[in-house]
This record gives structure tokens, sequence and C-alpha cells, in this order.
């Protein structure tokens, strides 16, 4: 195995051909927040490696990926990490993780790092009872929560192609962060089935792509049975899968990205 993580990542953008194509961005928030995004095609089998102070910060690892999984080593455990899915590696098995990358295949990933600092005490107190509890990488439950969250993704997503030139998009940036976390928390919490869980890989990618469509396109005229036929799902999975992805119907969502779009024009 070579280790990426010998490349030097500088804040901003690294890149090495001799090594993969592609790139690792690294931002550096405050002193207790970083974000790494992570978007390559390794020219042999590779790891990343990221290490910290003993219990000094926590990872928050988000799979962008529509079809690859993430192979995620820390102390003990090795977790594989679905397309669009993510997982928080607690404080005691955070000193050392790892992401195992194949040779000549696309990842797409974030890594957060936020470290004892940035929690006030609750979630300190809460990630410690829930470590106790060995709720994070036991690998009986972990499975169960490492299910497909279009919300996280796109929250990801946002973060990672955020502009952190100006002050304004660093305050966006942390805000994104903090919303991360928390979506993160709900979900260990809460152990609720999404929407995800009854949408093949196919249909996420379909979601996908019909997002990324109205995107591209804003002005065009969308009625909800062409979304259907252009996307293979039902009525009722595109509203869910909306309402899971962007917190609201496709006809707002469409709304909304045409307001964004005439704000910077």
């Amino acid at each position: 195995m070579n280790y990426l993580s010998s490349v030097e990542i500088n804040e901003n953008q690294s890149a090495n051909k001799r090594c993969y194509d592609g790139h690792i961005e690294k931002f550096v928030f405050t002193n207790s927040l970083e974000c790494y995004g992570i978007k390559l095609k390794s020219h042999q089998d590779s790891k990343i490696n990221f290490q910290s102070q003993y219990s000094s910060a926590i990872y928050v690892c988000v799979n962008l990926s529509s079809n690859v999984s993430l192979q995620l080593s820390c102390e003990k455990s090795q977790i594989t990490i679905p397309p669009f899915a993510s997982l928080l590696v607690p404080f005691q098995e955070a000193e050392n993780i790892s992401f195992k990358c194949k040779s000549l295949v696309d990842y797409d990933f974030l890594v957060l790092k936020v470290y004892q600092s940035h929690l006030d005490e609750d979630h300190l107190k809460l990630l410690q009872n829930l470590q106790k509890e060995n709720v994070f990488l036991n690998p009986f439950t972990s499975q169960k929560r490492l299910i497909p969250n279009l919300a996280i993704c796109e929250m990801a997503r946002k973060l990672k192609h955020l502009d952190y030139i100006s002050s304004e998009n660093k305050f966006m940036a942390r805000g994104y962060i903090n919303i991360i976390i928390g979506m993160k928390f709900k979900e260990i919490l809460c152990e609720q089935s999404s929407i995800s869980n009854h949408l093949s890989g196919y249909e996420i990618q379909q979601l996908e792509m019909i997002t990324a469509q109205i995107k591209e396109n804003p002005q065009e005229d969308y009625t909800i049975n062409d979304l259907c036929k252009k996307s293979g799902l039902s009525v009722s999975k595109l509203q869910a899968g909306f309402k899971e992805k962007h917190g609201c119907t496709v006809t707002i969502h469409i709304r909304n990205v045409r307001l964004e779009k005439a704000l910077t024009m």
C-alpha cells in the first residue's frame, strides 16, 4: 500500500499526478474545525491516513459517491461506508483513521475533523455516553445506521462546493458543518429508517440526476409527471426523496433554485 498522507496536504487544494488523478482539499476554518474534500482516482492501491492526538477530535465521514463504497479503518474496526452514507468516529477511535483506495476507482467523500473545543458540555457528555454503550463502531449496530442519508449528503456537497475566499462564505461553511454534525447526532439517536432505506441505489442515482438537471436548467417548465418519466420514480418516491434531500416538495425546490439563480444574475 502507498500512503497518500505522505503527500503534503496544504490548505486549499493539493494534487499529485504521480500518485493520483483528482485532488484533496483541506480547509481550516478555526482552531477546532477542519474540512477535507477528497475526489480522486489512485494509480495503485493506496491509503489516506488521518491522525490526531488521543481523544482530541471526532471525525464525520460522508461518502458522496453514487456507486463506490468507502473502506475505513480505525483502531481495531474495519467499516464499509456505502454510497450516500456517513459515519461518526468518536474520540477514542479517532486517533488514527485511514481510508483504503483501490487502484483506478473513483472516490468522492468529505471528512470533517471536529476538535473537543468546538463542542459544548452537553455534546461531550452525549458522545461519552454513546461511546460507553459501544454505539458508534459496534459491528452489530453500525450497519443499521449506515443507510443512505440524502440530507447529509446534500449539505456535504454544499460545503465542498463553497468558495471559501470570502468571509461570509466561511461563516456559511461553519454553519454547514454544525448542521451536518447535528444531523448525524439526530440520525444516531433516532434510529429511524429514512426514505433512503426504501430507495434502491439506482433510484437514488436517478434522484441525484433530476436534482442536477433542475440546478443546471431551472428555467425549464418541469412537471411532476415529466420528472417521474425521466427518472423512472413513482410520484410518492420522487416527492419523499425530495422531502428528505431538500427538506421540501419538488415544486418548492424548483422555485427555490430559480430564486437562487435570479439573485446571482
